[in-house]
């Protein structure tokens, strides 16, 4: 329903929204936005001292793709490389295990051994390749029986 009370249906809107976001997509935007300070989203952007081509982010998802042995493998470097060849300015990895406790998460990547951070440098090298930027996302799985006992 709109502020004046009128109520409007998908298909009264939607051609709208596309002609909005395609405008806005390719820099022809005419709209009140057109005067903004507000950096547009395909603008680069700083992090530190890394430049994103955009500041479209990717968070993290859960793909569990990492079998048997949870080293990442050709799946994993298929996956990420697609989301850094599809635009993300920033790729947030799924969740990685930092150690070997905590492990029963089926497919989960870690990043607690040799061969692991090898299988990560492979999806690294992969992604860095076609642009991309890519940050890990430790996850540190204990037991809570452990953490209250520390206690």
């Amino acid at each position: 329903m709109s502020p004046n009370g009128t109520q409007h249906s998908l298909r009264d809107v939607l051609p709208g929204m596309l002609r909005h976001d395609l405008e806005v997509s390719t820099g022809h935007y005419s709209g009140k936005m057109a005067n903004s300070t507000a950096p547009h989203l395909s603008s680069p952007m700083s992090l530190g001292n890394l430049t994103l081509r955009n500041r479209n982010i990717m968070s993290s998802l859960t793909r569990s793709r990492s079998f048997p042995d949870a080293v990442p493998n050709e799946y994993n470097i298929e996956y990420y490389t697609q989301r850094a060849k599809g635009g993300a300015g920033l790729i947030l990895t799924e969740g990685t295990l930092v150690s070997q406790q905590g492990t029963e998460w089926p497919g989960a990547p870690g990043i607690w051994n040799e061969d692991q951070v090898n299988g990560w440098r492979k999806v690294t090298d992969s992604v860095h390749k076609v642009g991309g930027v890519i940050f890990c996302q430790p996850t540190p799985i204990e037991d809570p029986r452990t953490i209250v006992d520390e206690f």
